[in-house]
């Protein structure tokens, strides 16, 4: 069929046209229901082809958004929105930490209590969903710590790349490396560790090669970042291990790897880490700020570009100039998918949220999930509610929550 394209003059002229041919054809002799039919398919294909004058504008869909005080719309961990237990076992959660998504859409918890990692191989799509898998352990009621290859101590934080996994074992003062995530897996690697079967603490002997409680880790483009919280900085590997006891390239917060000051002009206590590879992320917990890099630094104690929480690295004090859009509390996670930024603000109980990467410190957020406010910090248990949230994590078109305190994961969908 070819398609008309006609002006409304075109086409009432048409119109006339077309209702005079059919009209002499019914006067020839032909059926005259058959003309009329003839002359209503004629005039609704004209119609469609030329459109309605008022309506020819094409329809727009408008784009998906996150909103302020947006309610969640799923819940992992536990059975409703206002439900919160601690257990050992695959549908609950005990201080979970951090949230992972692989590229192959496997979502991964840790939980700092039950001193495990829980694999769901799909995002969940119903409340209280079951996981697949465990990490740490060789069934899901297990809930004990140890050192070895298939054990895990407080586990703080998770990421995923490739079809590897990376676990900030906080208690073993190392992050191990997994090739598999099936049940009780073992550790291929240990960064921060000779092997990886050891979990030894290294006291004050800060070096390139150690960690001491190690609260973050983010992996990207074959790159490695990590939060080494009780020596105060930052460690940079510019290519993944195949080996234990890796040494770190760089380090960030610190002059040097022999050091671990903590003060406003180094690092205090920092917890999470994001990067894609070239910027980075990182928050101090303690020093209630978070630090960004437009590019990945190749010296050490390179100084951030921008600073979130505070107006310049002087200061590191708790919501400085008030609980505000542009304060932060102990902040723990951060992610990114490369524009929007957010970050659990977790002594605020609330997720700020930025649509686009920082440019100018205290730079003041767009949106908060959590509250209803900038400038409200209650907690509590509902939907649009958090307690002491510590983990983010943006994929697609969803945002997942690691609601720590009250023992579950939620998930934000655009809307």
């Amino acid at each position: 069929m070819v398609a008309l394209s006609l002006e409304p003059d075109d086409f009432l002229s048409l119109r006339s046209a077309t209702l005079h041919h059919v009209s002499s054809t019914i006067h020839e002799g032909f059926n005259v229901k058959l003309g009329v039919l003839v002359a209503s398919l004629v005039l609704a294909s004209l119609q469609m082809s030329c459109g309605d004058e008022e309506n020819s504008t094409p329809a727009t869909s408008t784009p998906l958004v996150f909103t302020t005080g947006q309610a969640a719309s799923l819940v992992i961990g536990q059975t409703s929105m206002t439900a919160n237990t601690s257990d050992v076992s695959e549908t609950t959660m005990n201080v979970p930490g951090r949230v992972a998504i692989s590229s192959g859409g496997a979502l991964s918890v840790s939980e700092r209590n039950n001193s495990r990692v829980i694999v769901f191989n799909a995002v969940p799509t119903a409340n209280g969903a079951t996981a697949d898998s465990v990490l740490g352990h060789a069934a899901f009621t297990d809930a004990s710590t140890g050192t070895s290859t298939t054990a895990l101590s407080n586990p703080n934080d998770v990421a995923s790349y490739g079809s590897q996994l990376f676990i900030a074992d906080w208690g073993n003062h190392r992050v191990t490396i997994y090739n598999s995530t099936a049940t009780n897996a073992a550790a291929a690697v240990a960064i921060g560790q000779t092997t990886n079967a050891l979990g030894a603490d290294p006291g004050g002997g800060v070096s390139s090669t150690t960690l001491r409680f190690p609260q973050g880790v983010s992996v990207a483009s074959g790159k490695i970042v990590i939060a080494d919280g009780s020596f105060n900085r930052v460690l940079l590997y510019n290519s993944i291990p195949s080996s234990s006891g890796a040494a770190a390239d760089v380090v960030l917060g610190q002059a040097n790897m022999t050091s671990s000051a903590s003060s406003a002009s180094t690092m205090t206590s920092p917890a999470g880490v994001w990067t894609d590879g070239t910027k980075i992320a990182v928050c101090e917990k303690n020093g209630h700020r978070c630090l960004f890099w437009n590019s990945w630094p190749t010296v050490n104690n390179t100084a951030p570009d921008v600073i979130l929480g505070q107006s310049s690295l002087a200061t590191n004090s708790s919501n400085n100039g008030g609980i505000s859009a542009s304060s932060l509390a102990n902040p723990v996670g951060v992610t990114s998918n490369g524009t929007a930024l957010v970050i659990a603000d977790s002594g605020n109980n609330r997720v700020l949220y930025w649509n686009a990467w920082p440019t100018a410190n205290k730079q003041n957020a767009d949106l908060v999930f959590g509250q209803s406010d900038f400038t409200t910090a209650t907690t509590g248990l509902s939907a649009t509610k958090f307690s002491s949230a510590e983990g983010v994590t943006l994929s697609g078109s969803n945002l997942f929550v690691a609601d720590t305190s009250n023992n579950r994961v939620l998930i934000f969908k655009k809307q």
